[in-house]
C-alpha cells in the first residue's frame, strides 16, 4: 500500500485508490469491443467525463479518439492507451463485467487497457492535487481501435503536433522497450466432400484475429459416426452427437489431428513429427482417408532416447563375453551392442 505519511505525493495517492476501482467498474461495464458498434464510443465518452469531473480540459475527436491534458505550454508528453478490448469470449469464471473478489479485480479490460488508463487519470490528478511542479503540459490520449487497426492514432497525429516523448501503460511493469511484429494474413483452402468414410461440414473457432483461440468446433459427417466420434475422444477432443467432434478441450493435438482428418491426410502422431505421404519430388500430396488413419500413431523415439538407453547399461570391460560372443580386445571400441539402434555408430 502507499505510505500516506510524509510525502503528500502519496497522501494524494492514497486518497484517489478509491476513485480508481470505482471508475475501472464503471467502465468495465461499458462492453466496448469492435463487435458492438455504439461500444467504443461510449466508454470514450464516460472515460472523458471522468477527466472532466476531475477538473481537467477533455477533447472528444469524431468519437474515435480523445485525450484529456493537464499543464500549460506547447510541448507535451503523452500517456498513449485504449479503451476497447477484444470480444468476451467463452468460459468465465468470473464477472467479465467487473467485479472485486478477494481485494483482485476482474473484467474484460481490466488490465487491457481499462484499469491502466483509469490509473493513469487519477495519477495526474494526484500530482495536481499534491502540486508537483511539471516543466511540460501532460496529456492522456486514448483511442478506441487499438485491438483492430489501431487508425485512430494516425487519424490524432494528422489534427495536431506530436509528443516530444511519452510512454503506454499497456504492458508489462516496470517498462517493455520492444515487442515482437505482428502478421495479419488470411488462407484460404476449398473444403472438399469427397464421398469417403469421414466429410467436413462446418469449422469455426475463435473470437477475433488478435487472439489465441479459446476453441475450435468441427461438424463431420462419417459412415460410421460412433467410431469416428470415440477416436476423436481418443485423441483429445471433445465429441458429441452422431459424428460431430465438439469444442476441443484437450492437450490440443486431438483438433490439429481433426484437422488433418478434415485435409484427407495422414494425422499429426501426438508430439511426434508430422506423417503425409509424399511423391517422388518430396512433395506432400492429399489422399484418400484410409481406415488405418482412425486410430492415432505412436510415437517414434529419437536417437537421443536410445543414447541415454546405452549410457544407462553397464559397462562391459574388454575380454568379457555379451550376448554369446567375445566383446573386441581393444578398449577404445564401443561393443556392437551399444550401436544406435538407428544404424549410426
Amino acid at each position: 500500500m502507499f505510505q500516506a505519511a510524509g510525502d503528500p505525493l502519496d497522501a494524494a495517492l492514497e486518497a484517489h485508490r478509491g476513485g480508481v476501482v470505482n471508475d475501472t467498474l464503471v467502465l468495465l461495464g461499458i462492453p466496448s469491443s469492435i463487435e458492438i458498434p455504439s461500444g467504443p464510443g461510449r466508454v470514450l465518452r464516460t472515460y472523458l467525463g471522468m477527466g472532466e469531473r476531475l477538473g481537467f480540459r477533455a477533447v472528444a475527436i469524431d468519437d474515435r479518439i480523445g485525450y484529456i491534458e493537464y499543464g500549460g505550454g506547447e510541448e507535451y508528453i503523452a500517456v498513449l492507451g485504449h479503451l476497447d478490448t477484444v470480444p468476451v469470449g467463452e468460459g468465465w469464471t468470473r464477472e467479465p463485467s467487473g467485479e472485486v473478489v478477494g481485494g483482485r479485480l476482474y473484467g474484460r479490460g481490466a488490465l487491457d487497457d481499462k484499469e491502466p488508463m483509469v490509473a493513469a487519470l487519477h495519477a495526474l490528478a494526484a500530482l495536481r492535487d499534491a502540486e508537483v511542479p511539471l516543466e511540460r503540459k501532460v496529456r492522456i490520449i486514448v483511442g478506441t481501435d487499438e485491438e483492430t487497426d489501431d487508425a485512430a492514432i494516425s487519424y490524432y497525429r494528422s489534427r495536431g503536433p506530436d509528443p516530444v516523448t511519452g510512454f503506454s501503460p499497456d504492458g508489462d511493469f516496470p517498462v517493455v522497450y520492444a515487442e515482437k511484429g505482428l502478421l495479419w494474413a488470411d488462407w484460404h483452402r476449398p473444403a472438399r466432400t469427397s464421398g469417403g468414410p469421414v466429410d467436413l461440414l462446418s469449422l469455426e473457432g475463435g473470437t477475433a484475429p488478435n487472439v489465441v483461440p479459446d476453441r475450435a468446433e468441427a461438424v463431420l459427417e462419417a459412415a460410421e459416426p460412433d467410431r469416428v466420434a470415440a477416436a476423436l475422444r481418443r485423441a483429445g477432443c471433445g465429441a458429441r452427437g452422431r459424428g460431430a467432434a465438439g469444442p476441443g478441450h484437450g492437450n490440443g493435438h486431438g483438433r490439429a489431428w481433426e484437422r488433418a482428418r478434415s485435409r484427407g491426410q495422414r494425422p499429426r502422431a501426438a508430439r511426434g513429427r508430422p506423417r503425409q505421404d509424399r511423391d517422388r519430388r518430396g512433395r506432400g500430396r492429399d489422399r484418400p482417408i484410409a481406415e488405418r488413419d482412425l486410430q492415432p500413431r505412436p510415437r517414434r523415439r529419437s536417437p537421443r532416447a536410445f543414447d541415454a538407453e546405452r549410457e544407462r547399461e553397464p559397462r562391459r570391460l574388454p575380454g568379457r563375453e555379451r550376448d554369446g560372443a567375445p566383446s573386441p580386445s581393444t578398449s577404445g571400441t564401443r561393443p556392437a551392442s551399444w550401436t544406435r539402434r538407428s544404424g549410426r555408430p
